[in-house]
């Protein structure tokens, strides 16, 4: 130091000074850049992907919702509509989130179960394609509920089968047919006809066509009661005999109405089977394939955080001790100088 010039000693006391501040800075500076990356992870990255997963999910149940509410007989045509206009709106939906998914940076892990749950919702695809096209066939019949025509008619069936046994057991033991045996619109079956209404044509069809053997065959059992009661048992008998025959045309009216029925009702069985069943299975295996893309994700968001809160606190030490030495020795330094400079 005796040696030196003074410009030399206090440009060289300068730059170890700044030398240190450098030191600190570029401490200060990896740090930062530490938690850029931290925050971009988090932020850009995981968060994104936890909200497309997360969107995808509650698409899919959506979309589960409404097929299993048009499972229900009791759902209303206007209202089938709107939740089939839902399924197909979610199910686009469903598309839009995972593509949105595909397209922020992932892991290997992640690449691995974001193919196996493509799979998965190919496989998911195919039977809700086969589900819809059944479901479009159904609604086409116009019959929301056959399991409730095919009781309908079975309990109409068991009334004329109930009126025929009324009928002979007048002629064979003298006992009275109940009021209103010869009206047609007074049976439940009547009743029933006037207030149902359907646009199916073979359903219609079938209706129209049981009307006249139903009518005669009511109006055949106030002819037989009128003959009985005056006397005439031979032409009560002719009648009973012309009864059961127009008993066995309306029973086969009956017969192919109840098999067309059960025909849809099979239809809607095989549609529920396909819902609560393969689909069922398929929309469970990926919804495993998302929770554990979703856990990977918030794995590796935590694994973020606390790395970045370990390089915070590794950073703050490095800029306390940084700021200590660097004033302790531009303090000696200082003094050096000084009594470099001053003393002689």
């Amino acid at each position: 130091m005796k040696n030196l010039r003074l410009g030399v000693k206090l440009i060289g006391g300068f730059l170890i000074v700044a030398l240190i501040v450098v030191i600190v800075g570029v401490i200060g500076l990896v740090g930062a850049g530490q938690l850029a990356d931290g925050i971009e992870e988090v932020g850009v990255v995981r968060l994104p992907s936890v909200d497309r997963l997360y969107q995808t999910e509650v698409a899919t149940d959506e979309l589960m919702l409404a097929q299993r509410s048009l499972l229900s007989g009791l759902v209303v045509a206007e209202d089938r509509a709107e939740y089939m206009a839902d399924w197909h709106s979610v199910r686009e939906e469903l598309y839009v989130h995972w593509e949105a998914f595909l397209e922020l940076p992932a892991t290997d892990e992640e690449v691995r179960l974001s193919n196996q749950f493509e799979d998965q919702l190919g496989e998911w695809a195919e039977v809700n394609d086969e589900w819809l096209e059944l479901t479009r066939e159904f609604e086409e019949i116009g019959i929301l509920d056959p399991g409730d025509l095919v009781e309908n008619l079975q309990q109409f069936r068991g009334d004329h089968y109930e009126l025929e046994l009324n009928v002979a057991l007048m002629l064979m033991a003298d006992e009275t047919l109940p009021h209103g045996a010869d009206d047609p619109t007074a049976c439940n079956l009547g009743r029933w006809l006037v207030e149902f209404e359907t646009d199916n044509e073979e359903l219609a069809g079938l209706l129209e066509d049981m009307h006249e053997p139903h009518d005669r065959f009511h109006h055949l059992a106030g002819e037989i009661e009128a003959e009985y009661e005056a006397g005439n048992e031979a032409a009560a008998m002719e009648l009973h005999d012309e009864m059961m025959a127009v008993s066995d045309e309306a029973l086969d009216y009956f017969d192919e109405l109840i098999a067309f029925a059960e025909e849809v009702a099979a239809l809607r069985d095989e549609i529920t089977e396909l819902a609560l069943g393969p689909i069922d299975e398929r929309a469970q295996a990926a919804w495993d394939t998302l929770h554990e893309l979703q856990a990977i994700n918030a794995e590796i968001a935590e694994e973020e955080v606390a790395a970045a809160e370990a390089a915070v606190d590794a950073v703050m030490l490095m800029v306390v001790v940084g700021m200590i030495v660097g004033a302790l020795l531009a303090v000696v330094l200082g003094l050096i100088l000084t009594r470099g400079i001053t003393k002689p």
